[in-house]
């Protein structure tokens, strides 16, 4: 321990001893200063001038200067021997940009049409699914012009499959109706 530092009060042999009993107040605290202690207020012991033999200190560097005493109605700890400085701070304020939140209508979606489209003409079908999950995912990004755009063409590759689907279907059945009813005909 430093000079000038008390030692805190033992601990009890017996916790239960002391128990629901408060401890003594330290001290130093909660009591009114009268005196400042001893390192306030006045220049510490070893500053000002150099030993013999170090020369001329350089510029700026002087007598240091009178620190602050505690502030009147807190009492500061004893023995402590610290020397208060005075801070600075400095807050600087900026605007920032702020989001603005948009609320658009979101797109119809097209995923469910987009995956009958597949069984009914799947090349097209597929054209219509993947644009259907981008239009998914840009309303869930909240880009909803992207997500209109994407909607769009999926709904036209949803049409375009069921539309070429229909007439690839109608071209199936006439072709096996031509041919099995010569099949047929022609007596074999």
């Amino acid at each position: 321990m430093e000079k000038g530092q008390e030692q805190p009060p033992p601990y009890p042999n017996n916790p239960q001893q002391n128990y629901g009993q408060p401890y003594p107040p330290a001290q130093g605290y909660g009591q009114p200063v009268t005196q400042p202690p001893q390192g306030y207020g006045q220049p510490q012991q070893g500053y000002g001038q150099p030993p013999q033999g170090y020369g001329e200190p350089p510029k700026g560097y002087g007598q240091p200067q009178q620190g602050y005493g505690p502030p009147q109605g807190y009492s500061s700890p004893q023995g402590y021997g610290m020397q208060q400085q005075q801070q600075q701070s400095t807050v600087i304020v900026t605007n920032q940009p702020q989001q603005m939140v948009v609320h658009g209508v979101r797109p119809t979606n097209w995923l469910i049409p987009a995956i009958f489209a597949c069984l009914c003409f799947w090349p097209i079908g597929i054209c219509a699914l993947i644009a259907a999950n981008d239009a998914n995912r840009a309303a869930n990004d909240g880009d909803y012009a992207f997500a209109e755009t994407k909607a769009r063409n999926a709904r036209n590759f949803v049409i375009a499959a069921f539309v070429t689907g229909i007439i690839v279907y109608v071209i199936v059945i006439v072709v096996r109706v031509v041919v099995y009813s010569s099949y047929y005909s022609s007596g074999y």
